[in-house]
């Protein structure tokens, strides 16, 4: 029996003349994009309302012919009553020039249908806000998810539990509600965006479970995709025909190409792989998705599918993620580019590499499922070169989070499909020593009777939460939550709530850790800082990327020499991959530092104003000269003397200007320079672990 509430949906996404509402993608830099789909080519029209007035744009329409249903799916079409008609047609509008941390409305026109979202864009780096990203995978959609109840493996038993109700084996609701309710709890979380790490339908070639999958985020079940933006990663599902030819070659090219035609990411340089591997700039976050589908050399522990055969492939678009790869390359720069502008780095992939699930065995020991991801563990020692935040995945849908070296592992595969669990308590093969708190094992039932009032495993997702800290660097925190079944004492479930579980983690992320690691050069040897006075003055020799001007106590610049100056790079020379500390951009402000103290009074009015534009409320983060990153922030609100008392007890600080300009010195000489801005402070610390 369908659920009530899912009835009306079903019923009320026939409707109208949008096929998908409208749905945000691609929230990269200063553009995002909206698409939608309708079985019409007739011309929709976005109207955009925000800061700078109403705009309206016409969408750009493509007929999706590799979206029709198949033969099969069209001779059961009376078993599915829901199944739309007639031809697919995708529209899309590109947005640009948006302005950072601001709302826009808008309201997309099709046919005699409109539907209206929001989109919220990011704060910048030089004016951080707090953010909150959502991650999950292994949504695994599909119509058969409307009355499928799956299968419940029982966990410990909480002391004082009563234990698992006797032939209580399946899960207490079904996939499709589930998932709905999952995303309800999410919605309510506002989250600014939201990460799908893979097995995103039951099966790629199986055009009902896309409808399926989008009638719950941009539909008739929800639309939380309208104003919410989604970054989608490829899973092992999305190769796969399911009923309209499996693992056969063409099957997977067909079902790689539907999860194309519906995602959509920045360019990767590499037009065959569009929308497979891609960059997301977020405001200060950088997201990196990856398609871990295969890896080659077929047949080996790199292959994390066998039964995808790149010698049978019938097209250019499968992706190798093994080492030395076009994927691999292009991961590497793009990790070396985040971290030298100072982003906060996360990667999602599909294939968990580090897991005590079933999918974890390697491809030539038996047993194996064929499909562990063990070739993404060729990337960790890149991760944690340059400092990747954490990664997100799927596929053993176990929820479960590991630490490698500092990096965070989440498989946060409980969407809305399987409740899997690790199987290293049976098989010691898959033992998982880097794992720090699993939903099976650490969460365990607890029953009165017929009631479940706390733990066991569920749906749900991966909340993380970044709040700006007062010295420029980042509180980042991992919630795991669950979307828990409230029970009457019949067992019945009578509401679904949020329930965080009780390990969270959380990181400390100085300003200088999200740069590449420092080295103080404060000992350096006078040819050093000749060379690098040289470049400030004249702009020849070594780019040094960080400037650090000494403070007195209080934050004021009362003196400046040559010898006083100090860089920092990566790896002890002046070069040009060295530390990204602080951003400096120029001012509008007409006034300028100018002269051949320019650099000494532009640091002196940061230090006593916050910002170089007069404002209140700006921060200046000095550092211990003796213990980099450890010294006291110093809160400015415009009055110069007005400090965070901590800050006596250190006797000299640093200001760190960031990307300072080649011949900056010797351009201040000649003429006037612009004045440039910083956005904080910067340390020089060691990576914290997670608590």
């Amino acid at each position: 029996m369908v659920h009530g509430l899912l009835a009306l949906a079903i019923s009320a996404s026939s409707g109208g003349d949008f096929r998908v509402l409208p749905y945000l993608q691609a929230p990269h830099g200063d553009g995002i994009q909206v698409n939608w789909f309708s079985g019409a080519n007739t011309p929709g029209r976005l109207t955009l309302t925000g800061p700078e007035g109403t705009r309206s744009f016409t969408a750009r329409s493509t007929r999706m012919s590799g979206l029709d249903y198949s033969e099969l799916e069209e001779k059961e079409r009376p078993e599915f009553p829901d199944m739309f008609s007639g031809p697919q047609w995708k529209h899309v509008v590109r947005l640009t020039g948006l302005k950072p941390a601001t709302r826009y409305r808008y309201t997309v026109s099709m046919g005699r249908s409109t539907h209206s979202g929001e989109i919220r864009t990011p704060a910048s780096a030089a004016d951080p806000r707090p953010m909150r990203i959502i991650a999950f995978a292994d949504s695994e959609t599909d119509p058969e998810g409307r009355t499928t109840f799956r299968e419940w493996a029982a966990g410990p038993q909480a002391e004082g539990s009563t234990g698992r109700p006797s032939g209580l084996a399946r899960y207490l609701v079904t996939e499709t509600r589930g998932l709905q309710e999952n995303l309800r709890l999410i919605r309510d979380r506002k989250p600014d965006l939201m990460l799908l790490a893979g097995d995103i339908v039951q099966g790629g070639g199986y055009q009902r479970a896309w409808d399926e999958f989008f009638r719950h985020f941009a539909g008739g079940y929800d639309d939380l995709l309208s104003s919410v933006p989604l970054v989608a990663a490829i899973g092992n599902w999305e190769n796969f025909g399911a009923r309209n030819g499996g693992y056969a070659p063409a099957a997977i090219a067909d079902s790689r190409r539907r999860f194309a035609a519906y995602f959509d990411g920045p360019s990767n340089g590499h037009r065959p792989h569009q929308n497979f591997y891609h960059r997301i700039d977020f405001g200060p976050v950088t997201i990196l998705t990856l398609d871990s589908s295969n890896g080659l050399p077929d047949g080996t522990d790199n292959d994390s599918n066998i039964n995808i055969v790149a010698a049978d492939y019938p097209g250019e678009d499968l992706v190798d993620a093994a080492p030395g790869s076009r994927m691999w390359n292009w991961t590497l720069k793009n990790l070396a580019d985040a971290r030298r502008k100072g982003q906060i780095i996360f990667v999602q992939f599909h294939h968990i590499p580090y897991s005590g699930g079933g999918h974890i065995l390697p491809t030539t020991l038996p047993g194996s499922s064929g499909q562990a991801g063990l070739v993404m563990r060729a990337y960790t020692p890149w991760f944690q070169k340059y400092g990747v935040e954490a990664v997100i995945c799927g596929h053993n849908e176990s929820f479960e989070w590991s630490e490698v070296g500092g990096v965070q592992f989440f498989d946060a595969g409980v969407a809305g499909d399987g409740l899997g669990r690790p199987v290293d308590d049976v098989d010691p093969r898959r033992v998982n020593p880097w794992r720090k708190w699993t939903a099976h094992f650490d969460e365990p039932e607890l029953w009165n009777g017929r009631r479940l009032v706390q733990g066991g495993k569920h749906y749900g997702h991966l909340e993380i939460d970044l709040e700006p800290r007062t010295d420029g660097g980042w509180t980042i925190s991992y919630q795991p939550v669950h979307a828990f079944p409230v029970t009457n004492e019949a067992g019945q479930v009578v509401r679904v709530e949020r329930r965080p579980v009780a390990r969270r983690a959380t990181i400390q992320r100085t300003s200088a850790q999200l740069g590449a690691r420092c080295i103080d050069f404060r000992r350096g040897s006078a040819a050093r800082r000749l060379l690098a006075f040289g470049e400030l003055l004249f702009g020849h020799g070594p780019l040094p990327r960080v400037l650090v001007v000494p403070l007195a106590a209080d934050g004021r610049i009362v003196d400046l020499r040559l010898e006083d100056l100090r860089f920092r790079n990566e790896d002890g020379r002046l070069g040009r991959d060295a530390v990204d500390h602080l951003r400096l951009h120029s001012r509008r402000d007409p006034r300028s530092a100018a002269g051949a103290l320019g650099l000494l009074k532009l640091a002196r009015r940061v230090s006593g104003r916050g910002s170089l534009d007069g404002g209140s409320g700006g921060r200046l983060g000095p550092e211990s000269l003796d213990d980099p990153g450890q010294g006291a922030a110093v809160e400015n609100d415009g009055d110069a003397g007005h400090h965070n008392r901590d800050a006596d007890e250190q006797s000299r600080r640093f200001l760190f200007l960031h990307d300072v300009p080649r011949g900056f010195l010797g351009r201040s000489l000649l003429r006037s320079e612009p004045p440039i801005r910083h956005n904080g402070p910067s340390g020089c610390r060691t990576r914290t672990p997670a608590t």
